[in-house]
């Protein structure tokens, strides 16, 4: 079966998460961040606290200089849809973030296994905290399947990225 049980999350606060939002993303945001930090993880807060206007592609832009940098081992980010977030952090080398808007929790956990995501996104306006919980403990506790046909996948696509940097230059 390819969704596997959630597990008992142990506390690790070496694992550090930064999560990013707009505007829309704020009230999801604000749960996923303090079930974070009850669970003892250390969380790097890059997004806004506010509810005025904000374009989300300078929080993409943060939690993927985190993740580039390896200041964080994941990112989580939050908007409208989810879509332009996750258009944006898909954009830096070595970002691999899927959309979450419903409860395919398959698709999560896949995204762990074979492509190594390291970035979840999710549109608040299409899911419920329940299902974004659910849906970020899966990827938190799912490992990298480390295969070498992954492995291969995973630095085609980061040079796919490096010649479109270069290139666009």
């Amino acid at each position: 079966m390819l969704i596997q049980k959630i597990k008992k999350l142990k506390p690790n606060p070496s694992l550090k998460i930064a999560i990013g939002n707009d505007h829309h993303g704020l009230f999801l945001k604000q749960q996923l961040k303090k079930w974070l930090i009850v669970n003892n993880f250390t969380v790097v807060d890059v997004g806004t606290d506010g509810q005025s206007t904000t374009d989300y592609v300078f929080y993409a832009q943060k939690v993927a200089h985190l993740l580039q940098k390896k200041a964080v081992n994941f990112g989580i980010l939050c908007c409208f849809s989810g879509v332009g977030m996750n258009i944006a952090a898909n954009r830096f080398f070595g970002v691999r973030a899927i959309n979450v808007v419903s409860d395919l929790s398959q698709l999560t956990v896949l995204s762990r296994q074979h492509n190594d995501a390291n970035l979840i996104t999710f549109g608040t306006n299409f899911i419920t905290f329940p299902t974004a919980l659910k849906n970020l403990q899966l990827f938190l506790s799912t490992v990298f399947l480390s295969l070498p046909r992954y492995q291969k996948r995973n630095q085609i696509l980061d040079q796919l990225t490096i010649k479109k940097t270069k290139n666009s230059l």
